[in-house]
């Protein structure tokens, strides 16, 4: 009975280290923040454009240089580049470009921009959703975390109210069941630390307190082993 009771002891507090504490843990952590499609779509696009904007300008000082076989070169990247027109569009900029007027360009240039203008906002709108939905899968995460570990703290404060009431038991009929006092005196000490460690797990005090107090408990154990040993050579 004796031996069975330290071996008990001794047990549960080993398994204290490793059990319930390591999913809570990897639970805690943020959430991985890698690119989404959306990421990598806009970055993509933003690059054609940028490229696209480039040989435009290339372009047009190449033009104002007298250099036409640039010029040319140039718009034929841009125009690998960019998606092919419509035939509306195609339409509309061949009816720009015959009226050759000043006002003409000025307008488009001015409706241009605005759809320009109008495509940050609405870029802006989904990078602002994106952000929304990463702070309620954050929050969510915290809530989650936050009820893992109150039911964590719940079973570890169970068993150290279990072992305390099988010390008080062993105080009061331990003659009866084999049990000595020390041997009760354990249980209680052991009730109380087993109740008291996720309060402990969570204060400064933890490496203080929990390092002699494992020192102990393999030092139980080497001697009860020892004491085996002893007792099967004789």
């Amino acid at each position: 009975m004796r031996r069975l009771i330290s071996l008990c002891l001794v047990s549960t507090l080993c398994g204290c280290s490793w059990f319930g504490w390591g999913d809570a843990d990897d639970a805690a952590l943020p959430p991985t923040s890698k690119p989404t499609s959306v990421d990598t779509y806009g970055d993509a696009a933003d690059e054609v454009m940028e490229k696209a904007a480039a040989s435009v300008a290339v372009a047009r000082d190449a033009n104002r240089d007298g250099k036409p076989s640039v010029v040319e070169g140039e718009l034929s990247v841009a125009s690998a580049i960019l998606p092919r027109p419509t035939a509306a569009q195609l339409k509309e900029a061949q009816s720009r470009a015959k009226a050759d007027s000043p006002a003409i360009y000025l307008e488009a240039v001015r409706r241009a921009e605005q759809l320009q203008r109008n495509l940050d906002t609405l870029w802006n709108m989904v990078e602002a959703e994106k952000e929304r939905a990463k702070a309620q899968l954050e929050a969510k995460q915290q809530e989650l975390n936050a009820a893992r570990a109150a039911q964590r703290d719940l079973i570890w404060t169970g068993a150290g109210m279990l072992l305390i009431l099988a010390g008080v038991a062993a105080l009061a009929w331990g003659s009866a069941l084999g049990v000595t006092k020390a041997e009760a005196a354990l249980i209680l000490l052991c009730g109380f630390a087993v109740g008291s460690l996720p309060w402990l797990l969570e204060s400064d005090l933890s490496a203080w307190v929990l390092a002699p107090a494992g020192g102990l408990v393999a030092l139980r154990a080497v001697l009860w082993v020892w004491s085996i040993g002893r007792k099967q050579k004789a």
